[in-house]
């Protein structure tokens, strides 16, 4: 009795492993994170960004499941997250948090993204203080450094790895952000920066 008992439990468990193996992204759920795909001031990458945070903000659960189980860094940093105490924290707020709107891009917030970013990648700098570029009061900003996929960028900020605060996830998972600006830029420190501005 204990052995089909036992027999019966793995058959079980390797069902519901296969099942979560094979969880994808339906069109209908990928098109409503595509907020992005019709921007003339957006390049792919950026766009690809966009795609991702909405993807997080509107089905956090399937996303914790899809996206973040296995993501232990970039190729180009190899497997840097793969003991993060941040993944595991992040795992536990998007299984807990209700799905949220998704973020509309605006021209006027991407273009003072993207003067942040050329002024931060041609100088080297990284930070939030700017110099010639004048930043909205109302935006919420993240700067992520070192990443140039959209994928990328966005785990960066929403696993916050190292970031006590968490401040790039808080901003990133704000139910009263509805708006969104981003630009993607060369960075001579860094390879890659880039700056997203939020707002509601």
């Amino acid at each position: 009795m204990k052995t089909i008992l036992l027999t019966t439990f793995l058959l079980l468990s390797f069902s519901l492993l296969a099942q979560d193996n094979k969880l994808s992204w339906s069109k209908p759920e990928l098109d409503s994170a595509k907020t992005a795909d019709t921007c003339q001031f957006l390049n792919a990458i950026e766009k690809d960004a966009i795609m991702y945070l909405n993807l997080a903000r509107l089905f956090p659960q399937k996303f914790a499941k899809i996206e973040l189980s296995g993501y232990y860094g970039t190729k180009k940093y190899g497997d840097y997250l793969k003991d993060s105490p941040y993944i595991i924290s992040l795992q536990q707020m998007l299984d807990t948090i209700q799905p949220m709107s998704r973020l509309i891009p605006v021209d006027s917030m991407a273009e003072n993204a993207k003067c942040f970013a050329i002024e931060m990648g041609d100088s080297g700098y990284t930070g939030h203080e700017r110099i010639k570029c004048a930043k909205e009061k109302k935006y919420a900003e993240c700067c992520s450094f070192g990443m140039n996929t959209g994928k990328d960028i966005m785990m960066q900020m929403l696993i916050d790895h190292n970031i006590e605060s968490l401040g790039h996830r808080k901003n990133c998972l704000n139910v009263t952000y509805t708006k969104i600006g981003l630009a993607l830029h060369t960075h001579t420190e860094w390879g890659h920066c880039c700056v997203i501005e939020l707002m509601k």
